[in-house]
This record gives structure tokens, C-alpha cells and sequence, in this order.
């Protein structure tokens, strides 16, 4: 089912140096969809919107609750631009907060970006 192997020095990709060496599981999409995530969802389901708001409101890592008024800020955004690979210096303590937050650290700083410059845009008309 399962085919085993390590990540070696010459890996390229999302991978730190820290998780050189370690393990790597690979599975195919038809064994994923009978492996178990231990979510009870027959509890889930049974749950009232009250309910999950008060979970939501006690769970510090939770999700804003997508109510009336982000809809009415919400902006579709294109995300089909070409992207330029470029050499860019940044404050250490930024990079490692864009780096703490895990794999895809690059396209975050670049939607915080593409965000400024949309800003910049409608408050210049």
C-alpha cells in the first residue's frame, strides 16, 4: 500500500533542512480515502450552529466566522499573474514569521504584497 522513503541532501522542493533525513510516507489517493482522520462525525454533524460558534469563539487557532460584514469587504482576487523570480532582502524577524507559518511562506508574502498594491491602486483612483 504504502511506499517508504527518505529525503536525501539533493531534495529540492518545500522541504527544511531540518526534515533531511527523516522519513517521507508516500500513499496514493485510493489508499488515502481508507485511511481513518479519527474525526467522530456523526458528533460533528450532531452539533448546533450555537454550538460551533461557541467552540469557535474558545479556539484561539479557529477561523473568523464568515458573516455578513466579510462578504461585504470580500474582493475576488486573480490569481493567474506571472511571477518573476527575484533576489529581495527582508528583515529577518518578517522571514521567520512568513517561515513559522509552514510550507507556502513564499505565496503569503507575495498576497500580502499583491494586497498593498491593490490598496495603493484604490486610494489612487
Amino acid at each position: 500500500m504504502k511506499k517508504r522513503s527518505t529525503i536525501s541532501a539533493s531534495t529540492r522542493g518545500s522541504r527544511s533542512e531540518g526534515d533531511r533525513g527523516k522519513e517521507l510516507v508516500r500513499a496514493r489517493s485510493v489508499d488515502l480515502r481508507e485511511l481513518s482522520d479519527g474525526t467522530d462525525w456523526e458528533r460533528v454533524g450532531a452539533l448546533s450552529d450555537d454550538e460551533i460558534r461557541r467552540a469557535m469563539a474558545k479556539d484561539p487557532d479557529a477561523a473568523p466566522e464568515l458573516d455578513e460584514a466579510f462578504w461585504r469587504n470580500a474582493q475576488i482576487l486573480d490569481p493567474r499573474h506571472g511571477k518573476t523570480t527575484i533576489t529581495m532582502r527582508v528583515d529577518e524577524d518578517v522571514l521567520a514569521y512568513f517561515k513559522g507559518s509552514g510550507p507556502g511562506y513564499q505565496s503569503r508574502m507575495n498576497a500580502v504584497l499583491r494586497a498593498y498594491v491593490y490598496a495603493r491602486r484604490e486610494r489612487a483612483g
